[in-house]
């Protein structure tokens, strides 16, 4: 279970695309060019804990597509980080410039690359397929795989299912 005072204290959200706003599958066309394949439920999940008046935005190492900014931009999201292979250096940087530090951070990760920044998160989540070694060091593995609803399990975990707004019924 994941300590309340953490997520209270929560101020930004960072998730990482491929593997867990995606499936990890990248679907090349004749031209040589891809597209990835984003699951909905995540990204209203994102949207809800932007309403709650935490930060929210996406980091990736892919440095050939601008499609992470591009969801990102969509969703309204406040920041899109594309081509970072060192990530823990950028989101340090990026705390600092927000006078935020790592006990305000939410992060969800899939991969090695990835490690740091989940040992320095107050609080961080992982797909169910992630690498076995994430698994050990995330405050929550979810159940569902990524690019499944896996972002969205952690989204409603943030946001305590608390969020009723545009997108009820």
């Amino acid at each position: 279970m994941i300590d309340k005072k953490k997520l209270l204290n929560l101020k930004i959200m960072l998730v990482d695309c491929d593997g867990c706003l995606t499936d990890g599958s990248l679907y090349y066309t004749e031209d040589g060019k891809y597209i990835k394949k984003f699951n909905s439920k995540d990204g209203i999940g994102l949207m809800q804990v932007c309403e709650i008046g935490i930060k929210t935005g996406i980091i990736t190492g892919d440095s050939f597509s601008k499609i992470a900014e591009k969801r990102a931009e969509h969703l309204k999201l406040d920041f899109a980080f594309s081509g970072v292979k060192i990530k823990h250096k950028r989101i340090e940087k990026l705390l600092k410039e927000l006078d935020l530090d790592w006990d305000n951070l939410a992060y969800f990760g899939d991969d090695l690359n990835d490690l740091e920044t989940i040992k320095r998160s107050a609080v961080s989540f992982c797909p169910n397929d992630a690498h076995k070694t994430i698994k050990k060091h995330v405050s929550l593995v979810c159940e569902k795989a990524g690019g499944n609803g896996s972002v969205r399990e952690a989204c409603d975990i943030i946001t305590n299912n608390s969020y009723f707004g545009d997108f009820s019924e």
